[in-house]
């Protein structure tokens, strides 16, 4: 088969930006060459000329493989970028050409499979289907992005969006700052610096790295600055909330018209997305496969503690991930609880605020360590002092990666009731209510107690799959032109 690959970053990309999306993607195209399977990998809105804004497609042959990468798209990524910008998505005609371009090059292309449309247009992806008309189009929901601009249904940096009051409450979101040209300036400058800097040498890297803080550090003074001058949001306009409403009305019309098959990575994420209308048929549930698989068949289950239970928290510092949550709910537990835990957090500190309630909160448990985020090499060994992995998301985090990397160097979750991570183990005794902190303190406390093992996690078969049985599923059951 010939397949094209959708991500708004190159599967490889350098910086590692795209998180778990990337990631798979990255196990996906090693499967897919493996099996001696033909891959174009597409990415845009992310790559920027200095001088130009002109559209336009570098392509580069590797084997099997041809990188395809757009430049200068309208639309930037990853969506944040665009946030006040969704006309952008559903009118230009920017990435037009684009299309055509991409038939007259590779007419004989036999799946589109899009993992997100941050960077694209509506118009470019109709083209390409106008164009192909005997491929077949699938759309992976890896997140909410088609619904919602800043992808994760997650309202102001506060709380889980459930209603987006048909997109008036898009414009009090976000911080109510356009950042669109300033991350478009840093856009053009990044690509030329990466270009001419990047996997050359450790001093050119760090010099990137350096000007990419201070590129960050200039747009986050412009939204400072903008705070201060605006008392009123200029774009909280009552007329500009249509063009929120008009983005997801126009992806569910995608969805419905434009993809055969909608690939959901949970049942959580299949409810969401047909509660927001897409139509059941074109939804198929398939949970991703990982790298971590041959771990996972060889790993030394977790299923006890001795005095002292250790859980931990790897990932991010931020509220919609649930690390508020979890260092607030921790510090709420009663003393002769704390007394009988360990905690390990490794996330990289995001201000010296939280690295000072981190020292404030140790005081109480058995111990309590912080590592300022972690390497692939210092991973299993982190891993290795965890009984019990948190996974405390705070929104419908569709399958969260940390979960699948934790079960597969065996060690049980407990999750929160949002997202899919609850379905690796379907198991009650390890979901709380998302909200909750009793309820969490709660499910902790029946570890301590032993009135639920560790072990009870491994009861049944879990949701966890190889890479390779992954890709022969899609191929099978999603790819195929004939289902």
């Amino acid at each position: 088969m010939k397949i094209l690959l959708y991500n708004y970053v190159q599967f490889d990309d350098i910086e590692k930006r795209g998180g778990g999306v990337t990631v798979y993607l990255a196990n996906l195209v090693k499967s897919l060459l493996q099996s001696n399977h033909e891959v174009i990998f597409l990415s845009s809105g992310n790559s920027y000329d200095i001088k130009s804004s002109e559209p336009r497609l570098d392509i580069k042959k590797e084997g099997n493989l041809t990188r395809c990468i757009v430049y200068n798209s309208p639309f930037l990524a990853p969506a944040s970028s665009s946030f006040y910008e969704p006309e952008v998505f559903t009118n230009s005609n920017g990435l037009d050409k684009i299309a055509h371009e991409i038939f007259q090059r590779f007419s004989d292309i036999d799946v589109f499979h899009f993992n997100n449309i941050e960077g694209l247009t509506y118009g470019f992806i109709k083209n390409l289907r106008e164009s192909f008309i005997l491929s077949n189009f699938i759309y992976s929901v890896h997140n909410y992005n088609l619904l919602c601009m800043q992808v994760n249904l997650w309202f102001n940096d506060r709380e889980n969006c459930q209603d987006f009051e048909e997109g008036s409450r898009c414009l009090n979101c976000n911080n109510n700052y356009n950042g669109f040209q300033s991350n478009l300036i840093i856009k053009k400058i990044q690509t030329t610096l990466s270009n001419k800097l990047l996997g050359k040498s450790d001093l050119n890297k760090n010099v990137y790295l350096l000007t990419k803080k201070t590129l960050h550090k200039y747009r986050d003074l412009n939204n400072k600055i903008y705070k201060k001058k605006n008392i009123i949001p200029t774009v909280n306009r009552e007329d500009q909330s249509a063009t929120f409403r008009d983005f997801r009305e126009k992806n569910i019309e995608m969805c419905n018209e434009i993809f055969d098959k909608i690939i959901c990575v949970s049942e959580r994420t299949k409810d969401i997305m047909k509660r927001y209308g897409v139509e059941e048929n074109k939804l198929n549930v398939v949970y991703i496969g990982t790298s971590f698989y041959d771990v996972y068949k060889s790993a030394e289950l977790k299923k006890g503690f001795e005095k002292y239970l250790t859980i931990g928290y790897l990932g991010y510092m931020r509220k919609d991930k649930g690390f508020d949550f979890f260092i607030n709910s921790i510090d709420k537990m009663e003393l002769k609880a704390k007394k009988n835990i360990n905690i390990i957090i490794a996330a990289h500190c995001r201000d010296k605020e939280t690295a000072e309630k981190l020292k404030s909160l140790s005081d109480g448990f058995n111990s309590f360590k912080v590592y300022d985020g972690y390497t692939h090499e210092s991973l299993p060994l982190i891993l290795e002092e965890i009984d019990l992995g948190i996974v405390p998301v705070q929104w419908e985090d569709n399958l969260p990666q940390v979960a699948i990397e934790y079960v597969c160097n065996g060690i049980p979750v407990l999750t929160s009731n949002l997202g899919g991570a609850s379905e690796i183990a379907e198991n009650p005794h390890f979901i709380f209510r998302h909200d909750d902190k009793k309820d969490f303190i709660n499910k902790i406390s029946s570890f301590l107690n032993k009135e639920v093992e560790l072990k009870d996690f491994w009861k049944k078969d879990l949701n966890v799959f190889s890479m390779s049985d992954h890709m022969n599923k899609i191929i099978k059951d999603v790819y195929s032109i004939s289902n």
